[in-house]
């Protein structure tokens, strides 16, 4: 019950204590100013609970992007969604108003979508799921084909995160072992903010040879450091040892649950690698698919210079990736991403996070030992 506590000033006391009618009146006022408990007069009651949103349904698809609408719920001030392929998180987010579009999707498959309501102090229950597909061709075993030092790519979830135990394990059709990852391995390295993955230890003579580094050779084998496992939104891509896959074969793949929350079995994820090339052209990419470089989006310095480079129409027009932008986001001579004296390709639609050096600039990458300084 609450307490009302009031001022009167001594002549509304006087008018008062005339007649129990005028008091009769006046707690009647009271009452309607202010409310009762749980009313809008009153404010002292708790918001409407939050119902799920409904008539959700897929607004448009494209090959490699949904959107979809929902309507308004009320007292939401924004909305989480989550989408799912075969019953697995892949991809969530939020949004503010009653549609999403989530886009980098695979053309041709079919994808589950689901949303609740939020606000301050609630969250809804979710809503029913939508089923729907993006347009196109779903990937056909040719395209699924991977080149031989291509990553792995393993779904597991946005909520996945390394372990440091399990074993992922690569095996030809036949089921010969070819290649192995030791997550146990992972005590030895410290990892970056990127996700790269550095040995603790400076490497020497003296090293021990483990699943967390690498050998490059010619004519003779030497051990570098790699990352061979990263977390890439709710996908884990898995880069396998140099010379461990071979043109034209079939594999597959097993992984312990204890590596990302998730396990491969043999018949899980089977997959083959592409043929030797014919000749000496090999095309890696779509046309205008890649950029001469990519931020990490942090802090770090990014410093990228081409000089007299011959490029190819797989490099997009705008040429450098502009999201997240780089550090400095505005290139000078010496800092930031440049190039001078590119053929093959038009530069004129390069967007403003690259520069084109002039002649005089560019000297100061004429030679290692304008570059280095011996």
């Amino acid at each position: 019950m609450r307490r009302v506590h009031l001022v009167v000033h001594p002549l509304v006391y006087k008018y008062l204590s005339m007649s129990k009618l005028n008091i009769t009146l006046l707690a009647a006022l009271l009452s309607v100013a202010c409310g009762k408990p749980g009313t809008e007069g009153g404010g002292g009651g708790e918001p409407a609970t939050l119902t799920a949103p409904t008539n959700l349904q897929l607004k448009s698809a494209t090959d490699n992007s949904l959107t979809f609408q929902w309507d308004q719920v009320q007292g939401a001030t924004s909305y989480e969604w989550k989408l799912t392929l075969e019953g697995t998180a892949l991809k969530s987010g939020t949004a503010k108003e009653r549609h999403t579009e989530v886009d980098g999707l695979t053309a041709g498959t079919g994808y589950g979508f689901s949303v609740c309501a939020k606000n301050a102090s609630q969250t809804s229950a979710w809503s029913a799921v939508c089923q729907a597909s993006t347009t196109g061709k779903a990937p056909g075993p040719e395209d699924l084909a991977v080149c031989v030092d291509a990553p792995l790519v393993v779904e597991v979830g946005t909520g996945a995160t390394l372990g440091t135990s399990g074993l992922i394990r690569v095996y030809k059709a036949d089921g010969t072992l070819v290649d192995k990852i030791d997550m146990a391995d992972m005590a030895k390295m410290t990892a970056l903010s990127d996700g790269t993955l550095v040995p603790k230890e400076q490497m020497n003579q003296e090293t021990t040879y483990h699943t967390f580094l690498d050998a490059l050779h010619s004519t003779r084998y030497r051990p570098v450091h790699y990352t061979p496992v990263r977390l890439n939104g709710g996908k884990l891509e898995i880069k396998l040892h140099n010379e461990a896959l071979t043109f034209g074969t079939s594999y597959y793949v097993t992984m312990d649950a204890s590596v990302a929350g998730k396990a491969l079995a043999k018949d899980d994820m089977p997959f083959s690698t592409k043929s030797k090339p014919s000749g000496n052209t090999l095309k890696v990419a779509a046309e205008g698919s890649m950029y001469l470089a990519r931020s990490g989006g942090g802090s770090e310095y990014d410093n990228v210079t081409y000089v007299n480079c011959t490029m190819s129409s797989v490099i997009a027009p705008v040429g450098w990736f502009s999201n997240p932008a780089p550090t400095p986001s505005a290139p000078t001579a010496t800092a930031g991403w440049k190039e001078y004296g590119t053929t093959g390709v038009s530069t004129a639609q390069r967007n403003a996070y690259g520069k084109i050096l002039t002649s005089d600039e560019a000297t100061a990458y004429s030679s290692k030992a304008a570059v280095l300084g011996w």
